[in-house]
């Protein structure tokens, strides 16, 4: 087994079953927000402002760090403790400080080596029920 050494990325992820999606953007930009709303929905936390990502053969699986494992901040609420998904496989990445101008994009970006397809976010109605209907039917 290849393995990579561990990365922090700056994210929110949450995975429907074993596929995540890692949520970017600068603070304020509705990292927690789309993930709180997706988990609402059924899926799970992975991690809430800082994630491990780390490439294992042509995967990127991410998990969090011990300290804020189930844990997510709520903006004016506070910090919510909840069950969350130990591990799963980055699936695709989602960029909230960018706005979407195609009708059908495909957009790509790359993390450790391993590319993923990219959703600009910013703006963006109905995302949270399109990410929870693209992870349940990955395969």
């Amino acid at each position: 087994m290849s393995q990579s050494n561990p990365a922090i990325v700056s994210g929110s992820a949450v995975a429907v079953g074993r596929h995540a999606a890692l949520i970017t953007g600068l603070s304020g930009s509705g990292k927690s927000s789309l993930a709180l709303e997706m988990i609402s929905r059924g899926a799970d936390l992975v991690s809430d402002d800082k994630v491990i990502a780390q490439r294992v053969n042509q995967r990127v699986e991410l998990s969090a760090p011990k300290a804020i494992a189930g844990m997510i901040e709520a903006r004016g609420i506070g910090i919510l403790r909840m069950r969350h998904h130990p591990k799963a496989h980055l699936s695709v990445i989602v960029d909230m400080d960018a706005q979407e101008t195609e009708r059908l994009p495909e957009r790509k970006r790359s993390l450790i080596d391993v590319e993923f397809p990219l959703i600009l976010g910013r703006g963006k109605s109905g995302l949270p029920a399109a990410l929870m209907v693209m992870l349940t039917n990955i395969d």
